[in-house]
């Protein structure tokens, strides 16, 4: 958190407004989008019965999904329970589930990808890479190494449908031929936790919110992948500027 807080909000302030350029929204000024909200509300009246179960069953999902290292349920356990309850009770009907034709689409497209991502990771591939990846910058300074592997390490994760089997696989020979390299340790180690994350906006399927926001259509892939790549030099640029500077005077390299 304190590594990460300075440069974080610099990026936060940032990458809106690249987002904003590239993608400019066709309505830009709204100043009856409050009161049309509240007259909307107003309209509907107080929560009904079904509403009010409805907030229960996503509680009840959330509290669950945030303490399963406690009862060891699992997170797809979770949400079939939850959809199972509203069925039952009659907040949902089959023809509502049914007809979620985004979510259905989402659910097998990058169902297969984190299948094929699984598989790719069972081939062994990605040590080689490392021992490759150790092979090109052997003799290198430690700094260009270390840059070297981080855009690596970033721009692979066009390949995984996941931020955990990207980090899973690759955060621990990227990190070990880093630090043979001569990197600072906490540097390398920050550095590659940072990148891990700041990865995830890349693509439309790059980590487990991605497609769900993908799949209202709202966004073509298109324009998703270009405004990924250009928030990314944005977070790239900061994080290996200010990032440094911060970390510099914490003295933590």
């Amino acid at each position: 958190l304190i590594g990460a807080i300075v440069p974080s909000l610099v990026c936060l302030a940032l990458v809106p407004m690249v987002v904003y350029k590239l993608l400019t929204p066709e309505i830009t000024h709204t100043p009856g989008a409050a009161a049309l909200a509240r007259s909307e509300l107003d309209r509907l009246g107080p929560m009904s019965g079904h509403e009010k179960l409805m907030l229960l069953v996503f509680a009840m999902a959330g509290g669950l999904w945030m303490t399963q290292s406690y009862h060891g349920i699992h997170y797809a356990t979770v949400g079939i329970l939850g959809a199972s309850i509203l069925l039952v009770v009659g907040v949902l009907e089959w023809q509502d589930i049914l007809s979620e034709k985004a979510a259905w689409d989402v659910f097998f497209w990058y169902g297969g990808l984190v299948g094929m991502a699984a598989a790719l990771a069972a081939t062994n591939i990605t040590p080689r890479f490392a021992e490759a990846a150790s092979a090109v910058i052997d003799g290198w300074p430690w700094w260009t190494a270390l840059a070297v592997l981080l855009l690596v390490y970033y721009y692979v994760h066009y390949a995984f449908a996941s931020i955990t089997a990207h980090a899973t696989a690759m955060y621990v020979p990227f990190l070990a031929v880093s630090l043979a390299a001569g990197a600072p340790v906490w540097l390398a180690v920050l550095f590659f936790t940072y990148f891990s994350n700041l990865c995830a906006g890349l693509t439309h399927y790059g980590t487990t919110p991605g497609p769900i926001y993908f799949g209202a259509g709202y966004v073509s892939q298109a324009a998703w992948w270009r405004a990924g790549f250009f928030a990314g030099l944005v977070n790239l640029t900061v994080f290996g500027t200010v990032g440094l500077l911060w970390w510099r005077i914490l003295g933590w390299w």
